[in-house]
């Protein structure tokens, strides 16, 4: 039986150097301990992959705490069950727990139930919280902060939804959402503007995590940012409980582009702050090797 060591934690700027100590006083070796900075939302982690690469049947998997391995109860099940598949054992030193014989058999099928309860709870709550809002009145998302009268006032004027934006600073696509409905109808009918603008579709991966344990409003964050911001740019889901969504862009060159993914990143960042949260995003060009 030989002892690995697994170690994380969700941004670059947090230390793995409490639970790589932790490990090694536990029996673990320095060269058999594995780590990443990167948060539990990600399946595709380095250090986890090269874990799974190097242990053999009848080894045993050291972590520190139970979240330290999956970004749920769910996620961290699947990853005992895949190493139990390998006859990989994994103990939890400051929870006590261990995957091993008959106690860790049990452990697992408790986890499981817990992990589908938790599932299930999640859902009602939100459910519950969106229609009691409803009923009251409560409309979701941040309150507004667009002077939405001064963009009709520069579009009845004359101005272009590019100049509107340029100078009341937001997004091309937001100037559109506020205008009235015959008017935007009216802009889109203007060719000498639209066709300068090309169209193009970005994958958003999203993240969206707390800031400390004791904070509990990434749900929320993930439901406003989906509520309040993507709309403006056609969003879809790729999978009912992904973090990959697919957006259209309209933009008249790569400078106005990119203004526009950083007035997204802006807005989100902003939702996740009032929840004291964080995002993590990264935008990919659908048939381009383009990045942000």
């Amino acid at each position: 039986m030989r002892l690995f060591g697994y170690a994380r934690v969700s941004t670059s700027q947090q230390s793995l150097d409490i639970q790589l100590s932790r490990l090694k006083e536990a029996g673990v070796k320095e060269n058999r301990i594995f780590s990443d900075k990167a948060s539990g939302a990600k399946s595709d982690r380095e250090g986890l992959n090269t874990l799974k690469v190097k242990v053999e049947h009848g080894d045993v998997i050291l972590v520190t705490k139970l979240d330290r391995l999956g970004r749920d109860t769910a996620d961290m099940v699947n990853l005992i069950k895949e190493f139990n598949a390998m006859g990989v054992y994994v103990r939890f030193i400051d929870d006590g727990i261990s995957t091993e014989g008959t106690m860790g058999e049990m452990v697992v099928t408790i986890l499981s139930a817990v992990a589908n309860a938790e599932r299930k709870r999640i859902l009602e709550r939100t459910n519950e919280g969106r229609l009691e809002a409803k009923a009251k009145g409560i409309k979701f998302g941040r309150k507004r902060t667009i002077n939405r009268e001064k963009v009709n006032i520069l579009y009845k004027q004359g101005s272009g939804a590019t100049t509107i934006a340029k100078e009341l600073g937001i997004a091309r696509s937001t100037v559109y959402k506020v205008l009235e409905p015959s008017e935007k109808r009216a802009q889109n009918q203007e060719p000498s503007e639209e066709s300068q603008f090309q169209s193009t579709k970005i994958i958003l991966y999203l993240e969206v995590e707390n800031n400390s344990k004791f904070v509990r409003g990434k749900t929320k964050t993930r439901e406003e940012i989906e509520l309040y911001c993507l709309p403006d740019y056609q969003a879809k889901k790729l999978q009912k409980d992904g973090l990959e969504y697919e957006l259209t862009f309209q933009y008249k060159d790569d400078q106005d582009l990119e203004r526009q993914i950083n007035d997204l990143s802006s807005d989100m960042v902003s939702i996740a702050d009032e929840r004291n949260g964080f995002i993590e995003a990264d935008f990919r060009e659908i048939g381009t090797d383009r990045c942000w």
